[in-house]
């Protein structure tokens, strides 16, 4: 798997480096005609991040991604190697379907250690985008039950969004808001009572959907 490759141009050469991919794992199923690649989390995500840096929000239509392997990456049933695809001459693809998901949170940590940083780990089922994420930050509420109405909740009053990798965002706390919520009884007392309240616009993925 580690042998294939994506890259935004037939030729290496005129590839930036944050614009070639190679797998880092996944499943594969054969047929008699074709080979099946169900792509990992993570590659899934970093091929996500590609064409949004190549082709931004609205990369649809138009897309553009080559593929190239070296030689003992494949084999027929007869052991003979599939012949290689150079990075010089990548094939093109000759389709990229869209994901019809819609992006959701998978989990989430949530760090008071003062010794490193207080902050809210969310991990995205695609990547997001980030800049809107900062905007809203300020729609993000801790409560300590399951449903709001019989329990008590904070909603945040800053923040910065620290790192994202793949679809895995940190959120940096503000020292006054876990000061604030520690001040709260019942609030972030377990891992067992503590939820996050996500409003409906807090971000999409990199293609726009909520």
């Amino acid at each position: 798997m580690k042998n294939l490759c994506l890259q935004s141009d037939a030729d290496i050469y005129f590839v930036p480096i944050d614009t070639f991919y190679c797998l880092t794992g996944g499943d594969v199923s054969t047929n008699l005609d074709y080979v099946l690649i169900e792509l990992s989390y993570d590659d899934s995500a970093a091929i996500k991040i590609l064409l949004h840096q190549l082709y931004g929000k609205h990369h649809l239509t138009g897309r553009k991604l080559y593929l190239s392997f070296i030689y003992n990456t494949a084999q027929d049933l007869s052991n003979n190697f599939l012949p290689a695809i150079s990075s010089t001459s990548a094939l093109l693809i000759d389709n990229i379907v869209s994901s019809n998901r819609k992006p959701y949170i998978k989990s989430m940590t949530f760090s008071l250690d003062y010794a490193q940083q207080a902050a809210i780990i969310l991990y995205f089922s695609d990547p997001v985008n980030t800049t809107l994420l900062q905007d809203h930050i300020l729609t993000l509420v801790i409560q300590n039950r399951y449903a709001s109405r019989d329990g008590v909740k904070y909603q945040l009053t800053g923040g910065l969004v620290a790192s994202s990798v793949r679809a895995v965002v940190t959120i940096d706390l503000t020292a006054f808001d876990v000061v604030s919520m520690k001040l709260i009884p019942g609030l972030i007392r377990s891992i067992r009572s503590t939820y996050i309240v996500i409003a409906n616009n807090l971000t999409t993925d990199l293609e726009g959907k909520v």
